[in-house]
């Protein structure tokens, strides 16, 4: 799983934006109001950057549909071969069910 969050994994702007949201903790809102935060992504070659948080959400929820969609082709395909393999999930549970 490490491999699809790491650095150099992927470049496009959904998988930069979900890297920094998740592993940095990174609001949606401060990709629009942090000067700072969209030069350093101006500078890494993303020009056109939304100024909504709605819209970055969306990015990563795009970028999370296509992980799942690689994961879960790995997944078939090891099961195309025939190998063995077991997944282990953690969950969290807020006091008010979240």
């Amino acid at each position: 799983m490490t491999k699809y969050l790491l650095a150099n994994a992927e470049r496009s702007l959904g998988a930069t934006i979900a890297r920094m949201t998740a592993c940095d903790g990174f609001p949606f809102q401060m990709f629009c109001t942090s000067p700072n935060l969209r030069k350093a992504l101006m500078a890494l070659g993303f020009s056109k950057l939304p100024n909504s948080p709605t819209t970055f959400k969306q990015m990563v929820t795009e970028h999370g549909s296509y992980v799942r969609a690689l994961i879960s082709g790995e997944i078939n395909q090891l099961k195309g071969q025939g190998q063995r393999f077991s997944l282990t999930f953690d969950e969290w549970m807020s006091n008010r069910n979240r």
